[in-house]
């Protein structure tokens, strides 16, 4: 959230004073939030050189989940405001892609910045140009709280300490904030007479540092409201008028539905052993290629090496995938596959075959992704809340031909027929104590 400079006696209204940027923070719900200062801030310390682990390229898509009352969002402009917006519903997919990325030096520290476009159900929205923000801001003491975040221990206390500083300084202008701040992960809450109140909250993930859910609600007081009328006019939402009504919630909640960057899928679905683990294989070159299967027309092919040739195709029963390669060393070949399309509970539910014969299961995730240490080719199955991964280490490259085959699982007939089994056990010693019990009491 974009708030304007503080500065001694600045009354209630024009510490919110409706910018353009404000305007869309808190009625779009959804555009990046930047705290701004006009004097560098003291709690900065020199070693805090921030990065972002993402690179230019990198996307990640969300998907709306709930939806309070209404949500809408702007898709054009005239001059610096609103023309036109639309409505937000449960299931529209926001696009985020990274176009740049660029170090800025603010004299005691440098801060490394995402630039990145978004479209909203394929529309493209205003474009977040960080760099032409800093550019005008050249005090900003970070980029606030958009969807790439660095994951340093350090810079979480830097925010923490600036919501902390933020929070007494609102307090001297009849504003209450409430917050939660720590690693990866925040939540604020902004309560005022004028205002109302605005919480938001969002969660990031441990490894990569990309925004995972993101929750903004809010409710305003008719003051608030009666400026935003006479700030903007009538809104026009979908053709129609729109208003917002005063003491009524309103709020948008989106979480991460999918991502190119791998590291970030395994920190998602596995854990971040099987991030760091997958991203070693990554940086040595042991991977050679990345399959996501989302549905049987829409597979997701991404070849990490030079010299590999790939294709793919799904049923759904069985995954087929074709190499050619020049290449003599050994691969990894990671296929992700979408419980939605391959419903899956257990890592035994998949076979795998490499040009036609069964191979061994790895002893673990890592020893599939060395494809150097072994003699034949292994896999290994990992199954997540989404995903389910499957990891084929094969030694030698050249032509092959993979198959993986969805079979009944082994450990679902063993659980099913020890439940049978347990529920027999049962019964008969049921029926045994009542038979003995007949008994005794027909000799009395």
């Amino acid at each position: 959230m974009e708030f304007a400079h503080v500065k001694n006696g600045l009354d209630l209204k024009l510490l919110f004073e409706f910018k353009s940027s404000l305007c869309l923070t808190i009625l779009c719900l959804l555009t990046s939030n930047i705290y701004a200062v006009n004097s560098t801030f003291s709690l900065l310390d020199a070693n805090l050189n921030y990065e972002i682990g993402v690179k230019v390229g990198d996307w990640v898509e969300y998907r709306v989940t709930k939806v309070i009352e209404k949500a809408i969002i702007p898709f054009s402009f005239e001059s610096d405001f609103p023309k036109n917006w639309t409505s937000i519903r449960e299931g529209d997919v926001i696009l985020v892609v990274v176009v740049n990325k660029t170090i800025v030096d603010f004299g005691n520290y440098t801060r490394e910045f995402a630039i990145f476009n978004i479209t909203f159900n394929n529309q493209p929205l205003i474009p977040f140009w960080f760099y032409d923000v800093i550019q005008s801001v050249q005090q900003l003491p970070l980029d606030g709280f958009s969807f790439f975040l660095p994951v340093n221990e350090s810079f979480w206390d830097c925010l923490k300490d600036m919501v902390k500083f933020w929070a007494t300084e609102a307090s001297m202008h009849g504003i209450q904030v409430t917050f939660d701040v720590r690693k990866c992960f925040y939540r604020l809450r902004v309560d005022s007479l004028f205002l109302g109140w605005i919480e938001i909250s969002a969660n990031f993930d441990d490894y990569v540092g990309v925004l995972k859910d993101f929750s903004l609600r809010f409710l305003f007081s008719q003051d608030f409201i009666n400026e935003v009328r006479q700030r903007l006019g009538t809104i026009i939402v979908d053709g129609e008028p729109f208003e917002i009504q005063p003491n009524k919630q309103y709020g948008v909640e989106f979480s991460l539905n999918d991502s190119n960057i791998a590291q970030l899928v395994n920190s998602v679905n596995f854990g971040q052993d099987f991030a760091s683990m997958l991203d070693q294989a990554i940086h040595e070159g042991a991977v050679g290629a990345i399959i996501t299967v989302r549905s049987q027309n829409a597979i997701r092919v991404e070849v990490l090496i030079e010299r590999l040739n790939l294709s793919a195709h799904v049923n759904s029963e069985r995954i087929f995938v074709y190499l050619n390669s020049t290449l003599v060393e050994g691969k990894t070949v990671i296929v992700n596959v979408w419980k939605e399309f391959f419903p899956v509970q257990w890592a035994d539910e998949f076979q795998v075959f490499l040009d036609g014969r069964a191979i061994s299961r790895a002893n673990n995730y890592g020893d599939a992704l060395n494809p150097f240490n072994e003699e034949e080719a292994e896999y290994f199955v990992v199954v997540g809340s989404k995903i389910t991964q499957i990891a084929i280490s094969i030694p030698h490259f050249s032509h092959h031909a993979i198959e993986i085959v969805k079979v009944p699982s082994f450990t679902l007939q063993l659980i099913v027929y020890s439940t049978i089994t347990v529920i027999v056990c049962l019964v008969a010693i049921g029926v045994y104590i009542i038979r003995r019990r007949t008994k005794y009491y027909a000799k009395r």
